[in-house]
């Protein structure tokens, strides 16, 4: 008898931890999701879906209103020139988002040229989307001016020396920064020996992809001269004889 009032109670415990796992499961929102409201997604993840023309709009004025999203993964979703500039356009005007990942998409350059004073952003993958040096450029300066950024994923992103130089000097005194994706892009010599440099006096990036045919024999020397100061980064990317240069 003593035990009848507990279940209730118990009941009320389970319905109210299965309403918590629904809203949960709401939070993280992907393309069936799409026909309802978005107003409770935390997370939304398209990589690979292709999208209607109403199903960005709705992207773009979530990603541009006081929305609770936190996660935005776009990748190879068929969005147009004019949708890629409405995003970046509502992105000005974000200031919530913390992750984004932006793949396999048109208008790399204008995105982020957008999120250059982003001051929450931790994580932002930009790789196989054609940002050039100009993209490079305003991720110096998002680079800059951020104290928060620890991932930086540019593999594939069409920047040539101008803009590894430009990043390599945003780099030097960054607080937070520890990836650092540049793979498959054309730094050369120049892009090289300015991330050297920048090594010789940062000590929180942990891991440097550089892969790229653009640097020769003089470049990675002076990658590999830079890891005998610098033990705690590892360069990925050529095996130059250095103790942290790695295939």
């Amino acid at each position: 008898q003593q035990m009848a009032p507990l279940v209730p109670r118990l009941l009320c415990v389970a319905l109210f931890a299965a309403a918590g796992n629904a809203a949960g499961q709401r939070s993280k929102c992907k393309k069936r999701d799409m026909a309802g409201s978005l107003k409770d997604c935390k997370t939304i993840v398209l990589d690979f879906d292709k999208l209607s023309k109403p199903e960005v709009d709705k992207i773009v004025a979530l990603v541009g209103s006081e929305s609770n999203l936190r996660f935005l993964s776009l990748r190879d979703n068929g969005i147009d020139e004019a949708d890629a500039l409405a995003l970046a356009e509502a992105l000005k005007h974000n200031r919530n988002l913390y992750s984004l990942r932006y793949r396999e998409n048109p208008l790399g350059a204008a995105v982020v040229g957008a999120i250059a004073s982003h001051p929450a952003l931790t994580d932002l993958d930009m790789r196989g989307t054609k940002i050039g040096d100009e993209g490079a450029a305003s991720l110096a300066q998002l680079l800059s001016s951020s104290a928060v950024l620890t991932g930086l994923q540019l593999r594939s992103a069409s920047i040539g020396e101008s803009g590894a130089v430009a990043l390599a000097r945003s780099l030097t005194h960054h607080p937070a920064l520890a990836l650092l994706d540049l793979g498959n892009n054309a730094v050369g010599d120049a892009g090289a020996a300015a991330l050297a440099e920048a090594l010789q006096t940062n000590r929180v990036l942990e891991k440097l992809e550089i892969q790229s045919p653009s640097v020769t024999s003089s470049g990675w020397k002076a990658l590999d001269d830079a890891m005998d100061i610098n033990a705690v980064v590892s360069v990925i990317g050529y095996r130059g004889g250095g103790r942290k240069l790695e295939l």
